[in-house]
């Protein structure tokens, strides 16, 4: 007896084939037409919206959005140099930061006062960030710049500040003066490569906010600062310092009332 090969046909119910599911049939026609109705794979992270992958791609679209808005800028996507503060190694002082806003700022009450005043003289004063604003701006328009905690501005300076520094340093009239507390981790976070910090004495053990404060961190005397330190703290005695204060404030005993016997 002759046996068939034919293979079994899978039916399906009344109305057509389900979508997704593949059926057999003897005939390859059938076969061809049956497997295209197969659903096609959504690719990773461009399907739902509420995938991980494309909600994070929305988000950085719109980020970038935002950055070429606040440039004024729509034809190219901003460059990495022009969404940091004031650049890195020896970049320029880009439009859209703290920096540049400052910059114009000062050249317009340059402008203003001089028209005035031909003879009047300018100079930048800030503390911590501004401090750091306050001295790249001044760099730039070879003023003269003081500051108290500011971190060291060598890092963010171009060629041309540099280069103007080291011939106002070399010919013995240095135009900056950062006051900084030897024990402050923010204003030695950079160290001193300028050659413009003058350290200012410091008891350790305190809080970290009472050395970067102006009004903890410096003692006045008739419009002065007293105790003046000729060398700074490495980083690495702020650090032992910040920790053992840290430590002193966690072992102290609570102040909690003793209960009544």
């Amino acid at each position: 007896m002759r046996r068939s090969h034919r293979r079994p046909t899978t039916s399906t119910p009344s109305g057509g084939n389900c979508p997704g599911k593949r059926t057999t049939d003897s005939h390859p026609e059938t076969r061809a037409s049956s497997s295209s109705t197969t659903l096609p794979r959504q690719r990773s992270g461009h399907g739902s919206a509420g995938h991980r992958g494309g909600a994070a791609g929305q988000r950085r679209t719109r980020l970038r959005a935002r950055l070429r808005r606040l440039r004024g800028d729509q034809s190219r996507r901003p460059r990495r140099s022009e969404r940091r503060l004031a650049g890195g190694h020896g970049r320029q002082v880009c439009r859209g930061t703290q920096a540049a806003e400052a910059k114009e700022y000062a050249k317009k009450v340059r402008s203003r006062v001089l028209a005035k005043h031909p003879e009047a003289t300018f100079d930048t004063v800030g503390h911590s960030l501004g401090g750091h604003v306050a001295t790249l701006v001044a760099s730039d328009l070879h003023w003269s710049s003081t500051t108290f905690n500011s971190p060291d501005p060598w890092d963010a300076m171009s060629p041309e500040q540099r280069e103007w520094l080291t011939k106002e340093i070399a010919a013995g009239r240095n135009p900056f003066r950062n006051f900084v507390n030897e024990w402050d981790p923010i204003g030695n976070s950079r160290g001193n490569t300028s050659g413009t910090a003058i350290f200012v004495h410091g008891l350790p053990g305190q809080d970290p906010l009472q050395y970067h404060n102006l009004d903890t961190g410096f003692h006045f005397t008739d419009g002065r600062i007293t105790d003046i330190t000729k060398t700074g703290r490495s980083r690495l005695e702020i650090t032992e310092n910040l920790l053992q204060g840290c430590h002193r404030r966690t072992a102290r005993p609570s102040r909690r009332a003793s209960p009544e016997p």
